[in-house]
C-alpha cells in the first residue's frame, strides 16, 4: 500500500526545496560575471497561430490550404533547426496554447504587450481579413528565446486571393528574427554572436548577412512567486472531501524574462561560419549593458529592416516636439560622426529631419548644439517612416538621461516590492485569520527569503548609483525618493521577520502544555491587533484591543492595554466634516484608481484630503495612503510605459498630457512620505 504524506510533511518538503532553490538563486548573485548557454544545439520552437475572419471568402478548403503551405514554407525553409507546429486557432484546444498564444487569444495582437518571459518558443500570431475586395494580413511576433516583441504589428495587403501564402511567406521571412547570444565586455565595441542551433545546419547565409542589424536583449533571472493556494472549505476543515483536500503551497520558481536594451543595435561585420560570425556594438549610452546580476547575459534578434532614407523627429521629455533651428544633427552610415561637420548633414523641414540619400538598415546620428555634443542615437530601418526619438537639447544630456532612466528604474523596482510586500502582509492576514498558521509561517519564510534576496538588490544598486552620482559631482540629491521608498521597505523586512519570528513563538506554544489556552488566545490577539496596525486597519484594530481587555484578567494588563486603547481611538477621532470626508477619500477611493485619467481627476481632491489631514495632525489616515501608494504609482507607471513605447501619434499625445500628471503623483507622494516620516 502507498503511503501519502501527511501535510506537515508535504509542507516541510515544500519549504525545504523552496529555500535550496532560493539559495541556489543566491549563491548565483555572488558570482563574478555570468555563463549563458547560447543553445547552439537546440532547434528553434515555432508556434503559428492563425486567427481567420468569419467571411465565405475563407473557405475550409482556404483555410487548410493556408495553414498547410505555411507549414510546408517554413519548414522547408528552416529544415534541420526547427520544429513548426502552425495552427487555426479555431480548430486548436485554446487551454494547451502558450502563455503567449493564450494573451492572443483573450485581447488580440495587443494581448502581446509585455510579454517578456522566456519559454523557449517563437510565437507568430496572424490575423487575416477581408474587406471590399481587399485581403489584409496582420502579424506580430513574440520570440521566447530572448523576451523580444515586435513594438507594431505588420501588415500588408493584397487582392488577389491566389497570392495570400505567398505574401504571408515573405512577411514571415522578412520577419523571423534569428537569435544570438554574446558576450559584451566594458570599453569593447567588438563581440562575437553566437546563434541558436548553429551547430544544426550551415545555411546561415541565406539568414544572416554582412550589414544585418540585431536588437538587444537583455536576459535576467527573477524570482516568481505563486499566488496563494485554495484552503479546504470551513465546513471542511481536514479536507475529507476529495475537493477541498489540502494542496501546499507551490514554492516560487525562478524565470528568465528579456527587456530590450534601449538605444542599443548589433550590426553583423563577418559572414557566419558554423553558427558563429563577428559583430559591432551601437550605443546612445555608454556601458548601457551591465554584467552583474540578476542580469545573466545578453541575446540578440534580427530585426527586419530595409534600406531607406531616414526621416527622424525629436520631441522633448514631455512629449513635444523639438523645432529648434540651433539643432544641428549629422549622419554617417558606419560609425558615429565624431564632430558637427562630419558626415552628412540632415534637414529640417517642418519639424522632421531628412537624410539625402538611402543607408542600408542602419543609420548613425549625431545630434550637437554648435559644437557640443547632446546624443549619439543609432538608429534602425524597419520601414520608410518617420522614426521618433526623445531628447533634452543640452551638453551631454544622454548621459545625463541614462542615469536619470537608471534612477527611475530603481525606483520601480523598489515600489514594486513594497507592493510585494505589502500582498504578503495581506496573505498572511489572510491565512492566519482562517486558522492556518502554519501554512502562513511556511508561505512567510518563503517570501520573506525572496523579498530579502531582490531587497538587497535594490539595496546594492542603490549604492552603485549612489557612487556614480558623487563621481559625477551631480548637484542635488536625485536618490531622495528611492532612498525614502527604500528604508520602507528595509523597514517591511525588519516588521516581516519580527512578525514570522513571533508566529513562530506562538506556533509552538500550541503543544507547550504549560501554557494556558486563555494565555495563548491573549497573545494571538495582541499580535493580530499589532498587525492591523501596521497595515492601517485601525477600526479592526480598535476591535481586537476591545476584546483583549476584555479577557485579561489581571489590573496591570488592563491598564495596558487600556492606555493604547485609549491612545489610538484619540488619534483615528474624527475632528470634524471636512476631515471625515478626507479620511473616506483616502480609504474608499484612493485605493481604486487605477487610470490615468481617474488619478488625473483625484489629483486635486488627494492634495486637499491630505492637507486637512496635516492639518488636524491625522497621522494614521496617511499609513493607509502610504500602504496603497505603491499600488497607484505602479499602475500609472505602467500605463505611462505603454504610452512612451507607442509609436501612434494618439499615443503621442496622450503621452504629452499625462507624463506630468505621473510625475505630479509621484511628487505628491513623496511629500506624504516625508511629511509622515517625520518626528511628531
Amino acid at each position: 500500500m502507498i503511503m501519502m504524506p501527511s501535510k506537515q510533511q508535504l509542507n516541510c518538503r515544500i519549504i525545504c526545496s523552496s529555500l535550496i532553490m532560493i539559495s541556489i538563486y543566491l549563491i548565483g548573485f555572488k558570482q563574478n560575471g555570468y555563463s549563458f548557454d547560447a543553445e547552439s544545439k537546440t532547434p528553434y520552437q515555432i508556434l503559428v497561430l492563425i486567427q481567420f475572419p468569419v467571411d465565405d471568402h475563407f473557405t475550409p478548403f482556404l483555410r487548410k490550404e493556408l495553414l498547410r503551405q505555411t507549414h510546408h514554407q517554413l519548414q522547408a525553409a528552416m529544415k534541420g533547426f526547427s520544429q513548426i507546429e502552425v495552427h487555426d486557432l479555431d480548430e486548436i484546444d485554446k487551454k494547451k496554447l502558450n502563455a503567449v498564444g493564450q494573451r492572443f487569444v483573450e485581447k488580440g495582437f495587443e494581448g502581446l504587450d509585455g510579454a517578456n518571459e522566456l519559454d523557449g518558443i517563437k510565437t507568430i500570431c496572424v490575423q487575416f481579413a477581408h474587406s471590399q475586395g481587399e485581403y489584409t494580413i496582420s502579424l506580430r511576433q513574440h520570440d521566447g528565446n530572448c523576451g523580444y516583441t515586435d513594438q507594431k504589428v505588420r501588415k500588408e495587403i493584397t487582392i488577389q486571393r491566389s497570392f495570400i501564402s505567398r505574401l504571408l511567406s515573405r512577411m514571415l521571412d522578412r520577419d523571423l528574427g534569428i537569435v544570438a547570444t554574446f558576450e559584451p565586455r566594458q570599453g569593447e565595441k567588438k563581440v562575437t554572436l553566437q546563434f541558436q542551433s548553429g551547430e544544426l545546419t550551415s545555411t546561415w547565409g541565406k539568414w544572416v548577412k554582412p550589414g544585418d542589424v540585431f536588437a538587444v536583449m537583455q536576459i535576467k533571472e527573477m524570482i516568481k512567486r505563486a499566488p496563494t493556494p485554495p484552503r479546504p472549505a470551513k465546513n471542511d476543515p481536514k479536507g475529507k472531501n476529495k475537493k477541498n483536500r489540502y494542496v501546499p503551497p507551490p514554492p516560487p520558481t525562478i524565470v528568465r524574462t528579456g527587456t530590450r536594451v534601449e538605444g542599443t543595435l548589433v550590426r553583423v561585420t563577418s559572414e557566419v561560419k558554423q553558427g558563429i560570425c563577428e559583430a559591432e556594438i551601437f550605443e546612445r549610452y555608454n556601458n548601457s549593458m551591465p554584467v552583474r546580476k540578476p542580469v545573466i547575459g545578453y541575446r540578440c534578434i534580427k530585426l527586419g529592416a530595409i534600406q531607406s532614407n531616414v526621416k527622424l523627429r525629436f520631441i522633448d521629455m514631455q512629449g513635444r516636439p523639438i523645432t529648434s533651428n540651433l539643432v544641428n544633427v549629422r549622419i554617417h552610415s558606419e560609425r558615429f560622426p565624431d564632430r558637427a561637420n562630419d558626415g552628412d548633414d540632415m534637414q529640417m523641414i517642418n519639424g522632421i529631419f531628412y537624410s539625402k540619400k538611402r543607408y542600408n538598415q542602419l543609420a548613425c546620428i549625431r545630434v550637437s548644439l554648435g559644437e557640443k555634443l547632446v546624443a549619439q542615437i543609432p538608429i534602425e530601418l524597419l520601414e520608410d517612416s518617420v522614426n521618433t526619438r526623445q531628447l533634452r537639447l543640452e551638453a551631454n544630456a544622454d548621459q545625463k538621461a541614462r542615469i536619470d532612466q537608471l534612477r527611475r528604474d530603481l525606483l520601480y523596482q523598489i515600489v514594486d516590492l513594497r507592493r510585494l510586500q505589502n500582498g504578503v502582509f495581506r496573505e498572511l492576514i489572510a491565512m492566519e485569520t482562517a486558522g492556518e498558521r502554519q501554512d502562513a509561517l511556511q508561505r512567510g519564510k518563503l517570501s520573506y527569503a525572496s523579498l530579502e534576496i531582490e531587497s538587497n538588490l535594490a539595496k546594492e544598486e542603490f549604492t552603485r548609483l549612489q557612487q556614480k552620482l558623487i563621481q559625477e559631482k551631480t548637484p542635488g540629491n536625485p536618490l531622495a525618493d528611492c532612498d525614502q521608498h527604500l528604508q520602507l521597505l528595509l523597514k517591511g523586512q525588519q516588521d516581516l521577520k519580527k512578525h514570522l519570528e513571533d508566529l513562530e513563538t506562538i506556533i509552538k506554544a500550541d503543544n507547550d502544555p504549560s501554557i494556558v489556552a486563555k494565555r495563548k488566545k491573549i497573545q494571538e490577539d495582541v499580535r493580530q491587533a499589532e498587525l492591523l496596525l501596521q497595515q492601517g486597519e485601525f477600526e479592526k484594530a480598535l476591535a481586537k484591543y476591545k476584546e483583549i481587555i476584555a479577557e485579561v484578567e489581571d489590573n496591570a494588563g488592563k491598564e495596558k492595554f487600556q492606555k493604547i486603547y485609549d491612545q489610538i481611538q484619540e488619534s483615528w477621532k474624527v475632528k470634524d466634516e471636512e476631515h471625515q470626508q478626507a479620511r473616506k477619500f483616502f480609504l474608499e477611493v484612493w485605493p481604486k484608481l487605477s487610470t490615468l485619467v481617474e488619478i488625473e481627476t483625484n489629483l486635486p481632491l488627494a492634495k486637499k484630503s491630505f492637507a486637512k489631514c496635516k492639518a488636524v495632525k491625522d497621522r494614521l489616515t496617511l499609513i493607509r495612503f502610504i500602504q496603497t501608494a505603491p499600488e497607484v504609482l505602479a499602475k500609472a507607471t505602467e500605463e505611462i510605459t505603454r504610452l512612451s513605447e507607442s509609436t501612434e501619434e494618439d499615443g503621442q499625445t496622450k503621452l504629452m498630457k499625462y507624463k506630468p500628471v505621473v510625475d505630479e503623483l509621484d511628487q505628491f507622494i513623496k511629500e506624504v512620505t516625508l511629511f509622515f516620516q517625520q518626528k511628531q
